[in-house]
């Protein structure tokens, strides 16, 4: 029988392959790894850098919206004051009436008895006239019903509806004339009507809007409270978005919350709305505030005042520079119309005054 002779032993030479593939195999796992991880920390960085970039970019546009609009409210504030200075040197007052709007400074004004006041210029004229509204005629539309029901002369007109503080306006306009433009609108039970005629070669465009732009300044100037006592209002049961004398409540809380809750003595109430208001120049020493005083009887109508608040009507400006550019010409119990914003009545048993933003002088 033939010799066999057996292989030899091979477990030691599989071995060693076997830890090498699995060292081999770890060390190209971490290696993955690795790379998968920095990958993944660098795609986070870029991100959060992103980020980063991306809200101190948000930012710096918000803050250069934010003064953009700051500049064109500066720059409107600046147009509506020039506005108001070119237009508003005359302001009419019908304190009967609760009434009042500017007209420009070259107008005259004549009483004609029952025809009305006639308002007039070398260009043309403008009437007001009130009459009673013996029809009781309702609305803006009743009145426009009202005038073609009894249009005797046929006359023919392009007919609109405007509103302008809080009065529903039926308007009238004819062109082949000149401008011609009627307004009429109802006051509890008067019927008010503004007659605008300004005639001219219809063929003159330039003539024709810049009598539009002078009906349309006046008209839009109108102003409305009923009576002197529409100015008055309790401050007990006021509340924010409530209108008085043409103004609407901001902000009401106690002056001083401290010392009580919201009283006639302890009140401080910001509103909004312009007022056109005549008076005279004082200016406060101990407070350092640049005031008027001794407001007339036609403009105190505009000013809220607290019912029970026996202070005469006064206030001095919150924005001292601009008013100081615009009144140090003036001197103590010189006579001044100014337009304002903002008016903030505060009443405290102390040293304290009305304050209100100043917009021009007239």
């Amino acid at each position: 029988m033939d010799n066999q002779i057996d292989p030899p032993n091979q477990t030691p030479r599989n071995s060693h392959k076997v830890l090498f593939v699995i060292f081999t195999f770890f060390i190209t796992a971490l290696l993955i790894g690795g790379a998968v991880y920095y990958y993944q920390q660098s795609k986070v960085s870029q991100a959060q850098k992103a980020v980063q970039e991306l809200s101190s970019k948000t930012t710096t546009e918000i803050d250069s919206l934010k003064a953009e609009i700051k500049n064109l409210e500066n720059e409107l504030s600046a147009t509506k004051a020039m506005q108001d200075d070119t237009l508003g040197q005359q302001t009419y007052s019908d304190e009967e009436l609760g009434l009042s709007f500017r007209y420009p400074k070259d107008f005259t004004i004549n009483d004609e008895g029952d025809l009305g006041k006639l308002f007039g210029a070398s260009g043309g004229h403008f009437w007001l006239k009130v009459s009673d509204n013996i029809k009781d005629l309702k609305t803006a539309q009743g009145l426009k019903d009202d005038f073609y029901a009894n249009n005797s002369y046929g006359y023919k007109y392009q007919d609109s509806f405007v509103t302008i503080s809080g009065l529903d306006i039926y308007k009238q306009g004819r062109y082949d004339l000149g401008v011609i433009e009627n307004y009429y609108f109802l006051l509890d039970d008067k019927i008010v009507k503004f007659n605008f005629e300004f005639n001219f070669d219809a063929k003159d465009q330039d003539l024709e809007n810049k009598y539009k732009s002078l009906t349309a300044d006046v008209v839009n100037s109108i102003n409305y409270n009923s009576t002197y006592q529409t100015s008055l209002f309790d401050v007990t049961t006021a509340k924010v978005g409530d209108i008085v004398a043409g103004m609407t409540i901001k902000k009401i809380n106690p002056f001083n919350s401290s010392f009580s809750s919201l009283t006639v003595d302890n009140a401080k109430v910001v509103f909004s709305g312009r007022a056109t208001i005549s008076g005279k120049y004082l200016y406060n020493d101990m407070l350092g505030q640049f005031c008027i005083d001794n407001i007339d009887a036609n403009s105190q109508i505009y000013l809220p005042k607290i019912n029970g608040d026996t202070r005469s009507a006064s206030f001095c400006f919150s924005n001292k520079e601009e008013a100081n550019s615009s009144l140090k010409t003036y001197q103590d119990s010189d006579s001044m119309t100014v337009i304002m914003d903002d008016y903030t009545i505060i009443s405290y048993p102390s040293e304290v005054v009305n304050m209100a933003k100043f917009i021009s002088v007239q």
